[in-house]
């Protein structure tokens, strides 16, 4: 993992639904991976894309996330993201899924938010 102190992982993670509300598209991960200090561990997430609009999505949840990334204009970050982690400007987000649906969400200014405590899965060599 580098430098990367504490990174959520795209696969494995699962979410658990996604919301409109006020222009914010909020996509809940209820079982996020999270790699930190070579732990696993799992935490819910909310990622939050400002000024948002879902282009495609799943008929229904909870989903497993098979691959996933955000498009930036200067940088694709895909598998892992650091925590904390906010960034600015436009972007879209695409989330594959294990059953070949997928999400794909068009916005701005993304940003991680971890919610509740850590449940300890397993060490990482």
């Amino acid at each position: 993992m580098g430098s990367v102190d504490c990174a959520i992982e795209f696969h494995d993670s699962v979410i658990s639904g996604v919301v409109t509300e006020d222009g914010r598209v909020s996509v809940h991960f209820s079982k996020a991976c999270v790699l930190a200090e070579k732990e696993g561990w799992l935490q819910q997430v909310e990622l939050i894309v400002h000024d948002a609009r879902k282009l495609e999505e799943p008929g229904s949840y909870p989903l497993r996330v098979s691959e996933g990334e955000i498009c930036m204009e200067d940088a694709e970050l895909s598998d892992l993201l650091e925590v904390p982690f906010a960034r600015s400007g436009p972007c879209t987000v695409r989330i594959l899924f294990d059953n070949a649906e997928s999400l794909e969400i068009h916005g701005k200014d993304p940003e991680l938010r971890l919610i509740g405590e850590r449940e300890y899965v397993e060490e990482i060599e």
